[in-house]
């Protein structure tokens, strides 16, 4: 006689585990460039060095999702949870939660940085994110960081968006900052090729922070500091200074930019 579902359901286990997602920055881009087989060619063999890598970290890939390869860790160590942080880290970035960073050894989490506050996907107040210092180059130093326990989250007041030659701010008394080609937008971008949507992207001032969120067709671009320029997918949240480009890509002659400042 078969088991009642009851009676398996007492002996199931709940146990925890780490949830990597690795992925391809700018694919979109990529197929465009090499054509639909040599780029889906190159992002498999991408996927296949990753495979092993994971295999030999003792974890296990359980999908691929376009081009992104989720993989499982039983131990937070061999893992840096991104579930739906990986939609907020740019090339060549590891970004992790502090659930996760509350579960690694203290003398692996001096590893970890603060890296900024961001609201993610399915959540209704920003999260704070930490940045794992992966790279070789410790020239900096910056790889002996131990004071994350006394970290406070930064307090901002403005935002400042400056476009052609006019400036915007977004802060508490003017929390929306739209931005598009429609004439009722606050921030109106001219674009007689229409590569800018009517309603192309929006600041907010919302829990303390500055989120742009992308609702347009061709997308917006974002460079931090002296970063390289990266596609926002998701709701994102501006921090220090930086350049946005809307519409265009990057490398475009037509690109239309604007810079921000965060204070």
């Amino acid at each position: 006689m078969a088991e009642p579902d009851n009676e398996r359901t007492k002996r199931l286990k709940t146990v925890p585990v780490t949830v990597l997602f690795a992925g391809i920055v700018d694919s979109i881009d990529l197929y465009a460039r090499l054509g639909n087989e040599a780029a889906k060619q190159l992002i498999d063999g991408v996927f296949n060095d990753l495979s092993h890598l994971v295999a030999g970290h003792r974890g296990t890939v359980v999908k691929s999702i376009g081009d992104e390869l989720m993989c499982s860790f039983h131990l937070p160590l061999f893992a840096i949870n991104a579930a739906r942080v990986a939609a907020v880290a740019s090339s060549g970035r590891i970004l992790t939660t502090g659930q996760t960073l509350d579960l690694v050894p203290a003398h692996d989490a001096g590893l970890m940085r603060p890296w900024r506050r961001e609201l993610l996907k399915g959540l209704t107040e920003p999260i704070d994110l930490y940045e794992v210092l992966w790279s070789d180059d410790v020239s900096s130093g910056e790889m002996r960081n131990t004071s994350l326990g006394s970290y406070q989250p930064p307090v901002f007041h403005q935002l400042v968006l400056r476009f052609q030659d006019a400036t915007h701010s977004v802060n508490a008394q003017r929390p929306l900052l739209g931005i598009g080609r429609h004439p009722a937008s606050n921030v109106v971008v001219q674009d007689e090729s229409a590569f800018v949507s009517s309603h192309h992207a929006k600041i907010e001032f919302r829990g303390g922070v500055f989120v742009l969120t992308d609702t347009s067709l061709n997308g917006t671009y974002v460079a931090l500091g002296g970063s390289d320029y990266f596609r926002v997918k998701l709701p994102f949240t501006l921090e220090s200074a930086g350049k946005l480009i809307f519409g265009y890509p990057p490398a475009h002659p037509h690109q239309i930019a604007a810079e921000f400042e965060v204070g």
